[in-house]
C-alpha cells in the first residue's frame, strides 16, 4: 500500500511536467502536488485545491493562463478516466458485486442501520451524471466550440435560481476558451502521455483499499474490490466535510462490510492512514520549503 503511494506521487508529477510543457523540474513538480494534495485534503471535497493549484503554478513561473488550463485538464482527465472505467467495471463484476446490499449486517448499528444497496445505486448514479455531464461539456469547450461553451454557462446561470452560481461559470467559461487557446496544437503524445499517467495514478488510489483488506484479511475479489472502490470515492467527491472525513469511513464499511467482518474499525483507519494522513503531514511539512523558494526567503 506504501508503494501504491508512492506511485500515485510519481504519476502525479509526470503528468503535471507533461503538461507544463516539461517546465517543472522534480522539486518543483513534488512540492506542486505535495501541496495541492494537501489543500485537497483539509478543504471541502466539493472546493478540493483548484484555485490553490492555480496559484502554486504562476508562483511557479507559469503563465496564469497556462496554470488555469493545467488545472482545468487536470480535472477532465480525471473525470475521463472515472466515467470511461466504471461501465466497463459494471459489464465485468455485476451490479449486485459492485452495490452490495449489506442491510442485514449493519441491523444494530444505528448511522448505518438505513443504508442498502439502493442508496449506494442512487448515489453513485447522481455523481456519475454530474460528473458525465461536466467532462462533455469541458471536452466540448475545449476541443471544439469553447465559446459556444462560455455563452451557454452564461444563459443557463442567468436564470433566477441560478444566480448565485452565475460568477463560478462565467470563470468557468473564461477558462474553457484560455485552456482552448493553450491546447490547440498539442500532438498526440501530449495526450496520450497524460492519460496514461492519469491512469496510472488513479490505480493506485483505487487500489489501496485492495491491498490494506488482503493484508488483514488474507483474501478477497480483487476485481470486485476495485470496482466498489470507484463507488466509495464518487460518493467521497459529494460531502463538504474537509477530506470526506466521517463520510469516507462510513462509505468503506457499507461497501466492504462482508469483506471486512469484525474489523470495520481497524480496516478503515489503515486505509484512510494510507490515503488521507500522509497529505497532511507532508504537507506541513513541504508548506513552508516551497515558501520559503519561491518568495527566496533566508
Amino acid at each position: 500500500t506504501f508503494l501504491l503511494l508512492i506511485v500515485r506521487m510519481l504519476a502525479y508529477m509526470w503528468r503535471i511536467y507533461i503538461l507544463s510543457d516539461k517546465k517543472l523540474n522534480l522539486k518543483s513538480s513534488f512540492q506542486i502536488i505535495t501541496i495541492w494534495e494537501f489543500a485537497s485534503a483539509i478543504t471541502p471535497s466539493v472546493i478540493g485545491g483548484t484555485a490553490v493549484a492555480v496559484f502554486l503554478l504562476t508562483k511557479e513561473k507559469i503563465k496564469l493562463g497556462k496554470s488555469t488550463s493545467i488545472v482545468l485538464i487536470t480535472a477532465f482527465l480525471d473525470e475521463l478516466f472515472f466515467i470511461l472505467f466504471a461501465p466497463i467495471l459494471l459489464l465485468t463484476v455485476g451490479i449486485p458485486n459492485m452495490f452490495p446490499d449489506h442491510s442485514d449486517l449493519f441491523e444494530a448499528d444505528e448511522l448505518l442501520s438505513n443504508i442498502d444497496d439502493s442508496h449506494l445505486k442512487t448515489s453513485f448514479l447522481i455523481g456519475y451524471l454530474i460528473l458525465l455531464t461536466y467532462t462533455i461539456l469541458i471536452g466540448y469547450g475545449i476541443f471544439l466550440k469553447p465559446n459556444s461553451v462560455r455563452k451557454l454557462l452564461y444563459r443557463v446561470f442567468s436564470i433566477g435560481f441560478l444566480k448565485k452560481w452565475k460568477r463560478a461559470a462565467v470563470r468557468t467559461g473564461i477558462d474553457i476558451v484560455t485552456t482552448s487557446q493553450e491546447l490547440k496544437h498539442k500532438p498526440k503524445s501530449y495526450w496520450v502521455k497524460s492519460f496514461f499517467a492519469t491512469v496510472l495514478a488513479w490505480l493506485g488510489r483505487y487500489l489501496e483499499a485492495n491491498f490494506v483488506i488482503i493484508a488483514f484479511m488474507g483474501y478477497g475479489d480483487q476485481l470486485i474490490m476495485f470496482s466498489r472502490s470507484f463507488v466509495m470515492w464518487i460518493i467521497m467527491m459529494i460531502p463538504t466535510t474537509p477530506g470526506a472525513s466521517g463520510i469516507a469511513e462510513g462509505a468503506f464499511i457499507a461497501l466492504f462490510k462482508d469483506m471486512i467482518m469484525d474489523m470495520e474499525a481497524l480496516i478503515p483507519f489503515f486505509w484512510r492512514a494510507f490515503s488521507y494522513f500522509p497529505y497532511l503531514i507532508i504537507g506541513v511539512i513541504f508548506l513552508p520549503r516551497w515558501i520559503k523558494r519561491v518568495y527566496d526567503v533566508k
